[in-house]
């Protein structure tokens, strides 16, 4: 059964914002299985960042984040990656640039509904939890083009089925345009973007057999971590938090 079929099949049970990635989980996902997506996830994310700003040198980040991932039992299938201006004339968002990926395997009744949840909480409710950590987590307002503030965005955005197969879209872009927390819905302009946008896709599996050997560390690890950066997007999963 491909990827896709498996998403006609089975709906969204919740949404999780883990630092840098939001994250949709089917309802075939038991709690167990969840949290470790979470916490490997989370832990790579720590461990590329500890090396790297994924604002200043993505690249060398994404390298670390991917070195990391499969270290710690997360299996490659496919991957491709797309790096090119945003034509002007079109009108996207960062969350139809993800989707447009993601569209290859996760149905688009399922993407739909993940979009409904996503602009319900990013619109309605901006200083929802979830939404500001995951602006804190992917935009940087730091850098300075012309005189202009330059906004990076990193994110990341996973859809998790059965035995812990992911597809995961990560995007990066560099913008003049004011973003909000609203950031995935924000019409872009193409001609405030600087350089170009880099999308990338990855069909994934985490590895029991492997993972299990790290699993033990990283609860350790991740203990005092949890609470400010694993935060449930509405009121559709459970999160441990210690």
């Amino acid at each position: 059964m491909s990827k896709k079929e498996f998403f006609m099949e089975h709906e969204l049970k919740s949404a999780v914002v883990d630092a840098g990635c939001l994250l949709f989980f089917s309802e075939q996902q038991d709690l167990a299985a969840q949290q470790d997506v979470l916490d490997s996830l989370l832990y790579v994310q720590l461990a590329a960042s500890k090396k790297h700003s994924k604002f200043v040198t993505f690249d060398k980040w994404n390298e670390t984040w991917l070195a990391a991932a499969s270290r710690f039992g997360w299996v490659l299938s496919a991957n491709e990656r797309i790096s090119e201006p945003l034509p002007d004339g079109t009108v996207h968002a960062v969350w139809s640039l993800a989707s447009d990926l993601a569209g290859r395997s996760v149905d688009a009744a399922l993407m739909k509904y993940a979009e409904s949840l996503g602009r319900k909480i990013c619109l309605q409710v901006p200083e929802h939890e979830a939404v500001q950590l995951l602006t804190s987590e992917t935009l940087s307002r730091e850098a300075m083009h012309d005189g202009h503030p330059l906004t990076t965005v990193s994110l990341q955005i996973g859809f998790v089925c059965a035995d812990r197969n992911m597809i995961l879209t990560q995007i990066r872009l560099a913008t003049c345009q004011s973003l909000t927390s609203g950031l995935l819905f924000d019409t872009l302009d193409p001609g405030l973007i600087k350089g170009n946008v880099t999308l990338t896709y990855y069909s994934m599996q985490l590895i029991e057999q492997v993972y299990a050997t790290f699993r033990s560390a990283f609860d350790v690890a991740l203990s005092g971590k949890r609470a400010t950066l694993l935060k449930s997007l509405g009121e559709l999963s459970h999160v441990r938090q210690g």
